[in-house]
């Protein structure tokens, strides 16, 4: 598989919705210019004994460090620019993969030893870094172009390949003013860098030494404090050099933010980083059902909207009880929304034909025992296709196949749902019920048949939990938004799309949770029918593009669309 093509680039990030936009009054945004290396204050060869003084203070500052810090041995860039290969190489080179690089021509492994030479990297750095031979579009100065550039070459073709990969964007491209929405805090929306914080150092929580590129630099991540990041860096053991950067913040003032690098390692305060990121690159590892637990044990004062690594377990009634504490959370929710619901059940009855309004309350309540919560960040409906059974949602909401996570009818009945099949291209995930109380009747809806026409009135089913939080950082429920929100919306088609936007003339509660939450067809009477779509992404009010405000996105589910969904396999 050539991960290459399936990976989101930073180019990316300014095509989704919402926008998480860095501006001037954006929490922590320090040193939003470039940082030029000013003033070198000391530098110098450092002797062995040295050299173990060093790394026993970083080891006492940097007591969480993912690697053994006297095991280190240190790469020498010595070419100003080379830091992306430099870095790439000592990531491969700490997380035991050295592999990657190829076989030497006797068939072997290539030692660390021959891999940190200059010979085994300087021809690497000038055609894919620097682009000296013009076969690129431009120079590497982040990674996504690294690995753009180094495709068919190793060590980069065998990375992509490798299943363990992960390359994650963080900034946009360009005027780097947007961050991807996959590592916001969705409590904190309007502080994506505390988003990014948490994110790196939360991969490094997990031991996993994660690559950064900012500003031009690239350096790989191996511990933090309360003041500063922990790099594993390039420029030798036994060299030590103090440098100053001049950073401009947003603000117009200037810092003078130190460079410590001594020993192998290089520090600096993580405040003019975090903001800065432009993307990375790190090795997943296999997490143990003892290592989910300690994760959950950290996740119990986390509200709903944080989500909670999803790991292939083998047993769904182990995972079922990791996730003890969100499915108590969740059915409280439920238990307390009975009102409000009831209030949007009666509203859509009294906005259609009430020629029978009881068989229409017997429709809704048939098709609201078809629907699921998919645990904190998701919603789906229970399909039944050509004689298959499976719980349709967002490829985002359901990951990656072979994830599980836990499902809640209606009636505050708990299920786990595995993810079989993911079409990230119309953001479409099928998940397969793997466990079901034993006196659960499982109710299924079917797809609706018929072409759909534009400004046809549809019922969404959706579980947009979104709360607020006030300065002190505690929750502020919203009575808008609850599990099981029932409402109408109009549909009108997109030409030559896969997708359709859908929208309301009143103040909608889509909100975080709707994803994958389907759109089921009205006739004229007022019943309810088959799945017409599901909801795939929301709009921001503040979005410039006017087509766009108001609207939500969605793609199509039906039998006359499904010949342009090849990748949607039933």
């Amino acid at each position: 598989m050539n991960f290459l093509i399936q990976r989101k680039r930073r180019k990316d990030i300014m095509k989704e919705r919402p926008l998480y936009k860095r501006t001037r009054n954006t929490p922590d945004n320090y040193g939003i210019s470039e940082a030029k290396y000013n003033e070198v204050v000391s530098k110098g060869l450092l002797s062995k004994k040295q050299v173990q003084e060093r790394r026993d203070k970083i080891k006492l500052d940097f007591p969480n460090v993912v690697t053994d810090v006297y095991a280190y041995d240190c790469l020498d860039q010595g070419l100003d620019g080379a830091c992306m290969i430099a870095a790439t190489f000592n990531l491969l080179n700490i997380v035991g993969k050295n592999k990657l690089h190829g076989l030497d021509k006797r068939k072997r492994e290539k030692s660390w030893k021959t891999l940190k030479q200059a010979r085994s990297w300087t021809k690497l750095y000038w055609d894919v870094v620097q682009n000296a031979n013009g076969k690129y579009t431009e120079e590497a100065g982040d990674y996504d172009q690294l690995l753009e550039n180094g495709a068919t070459k190793k060590p980069f073709v065998n990375m992509l390949n490798d299943p363990s990969f992960r390359y994650v964007p963080i900034l946009s491209d360009g005027r780097e003013n947007n961050f991807n929405k996959d590592i916001i805090n969705l409590n904190f929306p309007n502080d994506p860098i505390r988003g990014v914080r948490e994110f790196i150092e939360g991969l490094v929580d997990r031991k996993i030494p994660v690559a950064i590129s900012w500003n031009g630099h690239a350096r790989v991540v191996v511990g933090y404090n309360n003041f500063e990041l922990l790099f594993a860096d390039s420029w030798g053991n036994n060299w030590e050099e103090l440098t100053i950067m001049n950073v401009v913040e947003t603000s117009g003032k200037r810092q003078m933010v130190k460079d410590d690098f001594r020993a192998g390692f290089s520090s600096i305060d993580k405040r003019f980083i975090y903001p800065n990121i432009r993307d990375c690159m790190y090795f997943e590892k296999e997490m143990t059902i003892d290592d989910l637990s300690k994760k959950v044990e950290g996740l119990k004062m986390v509200n709903l909207e944080a989500k909670p690594v999803k790991k292939k377990l083998t047993s769904p009634s182990d995972y079922l009880k990791s996730v003890d504490v969100e499915v108590k959370e969740m059915q409280k929710l439920l238990k307390d929304s009975g009102k409000q619901r009831e209030e949007h059940i009666e509203s859509i009855i009294l906005s259609g034909r009430r020629k029978d309004p009881i068989a229409q309350r017997q429709s809704i309540d048939n098709t609201l025992e078809a629907c699921v919560s998919v645990e904190s960040n998701g919603s789906g409906s229970i399909i039944t296709h050509n004689g298959k059974t499976f719980v349709l949602t967002n490829e985002h909401v359901g990951e990656s196949i072979g994830t599980l996570k836990f499902i809640m009818w209606i009636d505050g009945t708990i299920g786990v749902a595995q993810t079989t099949y993911i079409d990230k291209d119309n953001d479409i995930a099928k998940m397969k019920i793997v466990q079901v109380p034993s006196k659960k009747e499982i109710k299924s809806l079917s797809i609706h048949k018929d072409k759909v026409r534009s400004n046809q009135i549809v019922v969404q089913v959706h579980n947009p939990y979104h709360w607020g939080n006030d300065e002190n950082g505690y929750r502020i429920e919203n009575d808008n938004h609850f599990p099981f929100t029932v409402e109408t919306r109009n549909i009108k088609r997109q030409k030559e799309s896969n997708n359709f936007f859908h929208s309301t003339r009143q103040d909608s509660s889509v909100f975080f949770g709707s994803s994958g939450s389907p759109l089921i067809y009205r006739d004229s009477n007022g019943i309810l029918g088959g799945v017409v779509g599901i909801h795939k992404q929301w709009y921001d009010n503040d979005e410039p593009d006017k087509k766009f405000r108001n609207k939500f996105e969605g793609v199509w589910i039906n039998d006359h669309t499904l010949k342009v969904l090849p990748n949607l396999k039933f």
